[in-house]
């Protein structure tokens, strides 16, 4: 429960980000998407609100990105 905590943006070397369903809520950190080897972002089944950070997804190796069963709006960034 909570919110997601910022110093997460530490861990550059993150391939894996797996928070679905622990009941996170309020709006994701301005730098979510930057790790460069993240493989799969899965962050559904929680109560997570407002839009995605409007930057680019900066890993080219994304293959599965796992939004669904929040309160998001407006577009995924590219």
């Amino acid at each position: 429960t909570g919110t997601i905590p910022i110093t997460i943006i530490a861990c550059q070397e993150l391939q894996y980000f797996d928070l679905q369903d622990n009941s996170f809520d309020g709006t994701l950190p301005q730098d979510i998407f930057s790790f460069p080897n993240m493989l799969i972002f899965r962050i559904q089944l929680n109560y997570l609100t407002g839009t995605l950070p409007n930057q680019n997804i900066r890993s080219t190796n994304l293959q599965y990105l796992f939004l669904a069963s929040n309160a998001f709006h407006g577009t995924i960034p590219s």
